[in-house]
C-alpha cells in the first residue's frame, strides 16, 4: 500500500506508532458530545516536518456505543499510550 506524502515536504509518511486507538463523538438527544465508536488505526509522522496524521483504519470500528462491553472497552483505551479523540 502506498503511503501518504507530505504537502509541505514531499517526503512519504513513515508509521510512528501501530495499533493506536480512535474514540469518535456523537451529539446525543440532549446535544451533548458522547463517545460512539472505537477504531484501531496507525499514526504517521512526516520525517521532515514531524507532521502527524492517522491512517490506516479497519474495514469496521473495533466496538460500538451500543455494545454491550464498550464502557469497559472504552475504559482499557483511555489507559492506552496513545489515544485520539476525534470530535464528528
Amino acid at each position: 500500500m502506498k503511503l501518504p506524502i507530505c504537502a509541505k515536504c514531499g517526503a512519504t509518511y513513515r508509521a510512528r506508532k501501530n495499533d493506536i486507538r480512535v474514540v469518535t463523538y456523537r451529539k446525543n438527544e440532549e446535544g451533548e458530545q458522547t463517545e460512539n465508536e472505537i477504531w484501531c488505526a496507525d499514526l504517521l509522522e512526516c520525517p521532515i516536518c514531524h507532521h502527524e496524521i492517522v491512517w490506516g483504519f479497519g474495514y469496521k470500528a473495533w466496538k460500538n456505543y451500543y455494545e454491550e462491553d464498550f464502557i469497559e472497552s472504552l475504559k482499557g483505551v483511555i489507559e492506552r499510550e496513545y489515544v485520539v479523540h476525534c470530535f464528528e
